[in-house]
C-alpha cells in the first residue's frame, strides 16, 4: 500500500498526458477519416489516388517510425515541432489512414440503390451524404472504430519513445528510481485496462446490434 501511495501522484500527471494524447488523437483522426473516406469512396480525381498512396503509405509502416519521421525528419525540411505536437501528428497521420479505410467501406457498404434514389430526388451530394448514405454508413462503421480506438489508445504508450511523459513513460521512470517494478507497472496496466475494456465491450455490443440489423434488413 505504501508503494501505491507514492507512486499514484506521478501516475497521475503520465495518465492525464495519455488521455490528452487520446481524445485528441481520436478527434483529430476521427475527421480526417470522415473526410478521407468520403473522399476516397466518390473517387475525387487526384485527391483520391492521393489518399489512397498515403493509405497504403501508413497501413504498410510501423507506428514507431510516423512518429520519428514528426520528431526527427521534419526538422530537416523547417518545420520543427515540440515532443507533444509531433506525438499528436504522428497519432492522427497513423490513425487518420485506417479510419479513412473504416468509413470507406462502411459508405460503399452501404446499397447503391440508396444512393440512386437520392439523386433521383435532387440531393446535392452533401445533402445525399448527410441525410442519407452516412446515416446508414454509421451503423456500419462504429464498431470498427471502437475497435480502432482502442488501438489508438495502447499507441499513445509509443509516443513515450521521443520523450513524452505519458503513463507508460512515467511508470519507467519509477521503476528506474526504484520503486517496486510489479506494482507500479501493474497499474500502468489497470489503466489501460479500465480505459479500454469498455470500449471493446461497446465494440461488441455494436457488432452484435448490427448482425440483427443486417438481419432484418
Amino acid at each position: 500500500m505504501e508503494v501505491v501511495l507514492k507512486v499514484t501522484p506521478h501516475l497521475l500527471q503520465g495518465i492525464y498526458l495519455t488521455i490528452y494524447l487520446s481524445i485528441a488523437g481520436m478527434a483529430l483522426s476521427l475527421g480526417v477519416g470522415f473526410i478521407g473516406g468520403m473522399i476516397r469512396s466518390a473517387r475525387v480525381p487526384l485527391l483520391s489516388p492521393f489518399l489512397g498512396a498515403y493509405v497504403a503509405f501508413v497501413r504498410g509502416t510501423p507506428f514507431l517510425l510516423v512518429i520519428f519521421i514528426m520528431y526527427y525528419v521534419l526538422p530537416a525540411f523547417g518545420l520543427r515541432l515540440g515532443a507533444l505536437s509531433a506525438g499528436v501528428l504522428g497519432l492522427i497521420v497513423h490513425e487518420g489512414a485506417y479510419m479513412t479505410e473504416i468509413v470507406k467501406g462502411g459508405i460503399d457498404a452501404v446499397d447503391r440503390g440508396q444512393d440512386e434514389a437520392a439523386k433521383a430526388l435532387g440531393l446535392t451530394y452533401m445533402q445525399k451524404m448527410r441525410h442519407v448514405i452516412l446515416p446508414q454508413a454509421v451503423r456500419l462503421i462504429l464498431p470498427p472504430l471502437a475497435g480502432q480506438f482502442v488501438l489508438l489508445v495502447k499507441a499513445t504508450s509509443v509516443v513515450s519513445l521521443i520523450g513524452i511523459t505519458e503513463v507508460t513513460r512515467v511508470g519507467q521512470q519509477l521503476t528506474q528510481r526504484g520503486e517496486h517494478t510489479f506494482i507500479t507497472f501493474g497499474m500502468v496496466a489497470l489503466f489501460y485496462f479500465l480505459v479500454c475494456y469498455p470500449l471493446v465491450k461497446f465494440s461488441d455490443r455494436m457488432e452484435r446490434r448490427l448482425s440483427k440489423w443486417i438481419e432484418t434488413v
